[in-house]
């Protein structure tokens, strides 16, 4: 399965399948970073990061747009790669429940790699070298997301630049990689100290921890 999956992402470009190495990415690095199980929320919101984030590692980003909801991102198309995966076995579900998010009910739930059949697929990502930045950049994502407070993992996008810009309304559509878009999150982490040179990890390292000193000032 790792082979066929790493092979149809090469020859055919296939969005499903890049999306779904992504989430295996994201889940092994949250997984390494202490934060699984990891709520759905959470793990929308490390793909939303892993999105506008990108252009900091030089990558390019899956989904250019998402709709804007109260709480925290939310892509339904990565959902469904997401409920494949779990069909398939790679990922394992718990904590199942209904929640009431914008007056409708959703399933809510937490996720995990399950290590027994999402191993040789994460092993065969590192041993071909496919997309090697991607990996660590999700690891690094991950490491810094779990230095957030737990009441903040999964709110602290509203205080993001390109989320929670205030001239897009809740139910429009947040562009910051298609047509004529300005992503002002990747902009405000290349902006970081100017004087000296900073890796892009320690650039999503600082991102990160600016969100979470707004949502505190924003608190008090």
């Amino acid at each position: 399965m790792a082979s066929l999956l790493l092979e149809k992402a090469y020859q055919k470009d296939d969005l499903r399948l890049l999306r779904q190495i992504r989430l295996l990415l994201l889940l092994d690095g949250a997984a390494d970073a202490g934060l699984e199980p990891v709520p759905l929320t959470v793990l929308h919101a490390l793909a939303y990061l892993s999105n506008v984030l990108a252009p900091v590692w030089h990558l390019q980003p899956f989904d250019g747009k998402i709709l804007k909801r109260r709480d925290s991102p939310f892509y339904p198309v990565l959902q469904e790669e997401l409920d494949r995966l779990v069909g398939r076995g790679l990922i394992k579900v718990s904590e199942i429940r209904y929640v009431k998010d914008e007056g409708k009910w959703r399933i809510d739930a937490t996720y995990t790699l399950h290590g027994e059949f999402s191993t040789p697929v994460i092993n065969a990502i590192r041993d071909i070298g496919f997309e090697p930045v991607l990996k660590i950049f999700c690891a690094e994502l991950a490491q810094a997301m779990a230095a957030l407070p737990p009441d903040l993992i999964a709110t602290v996008m509203g205080e993001d630049a390109t989320y929670g810009d205030p001239t897009v309304d809740v139910s429009n559509v947040v562009n910051f990689a298609e047509g004529q878009a300005v992503n002002y999150a990747a902009n405000s982490a290349k902006a970081f100290r100017p004087d000296i040179p900073l890796t892009p990890s320690e650039r999503v390292h600082l991102y990160v921890q600016h969100l979470q000193d707004r949502a505190q000032r924003h608190a008090g």
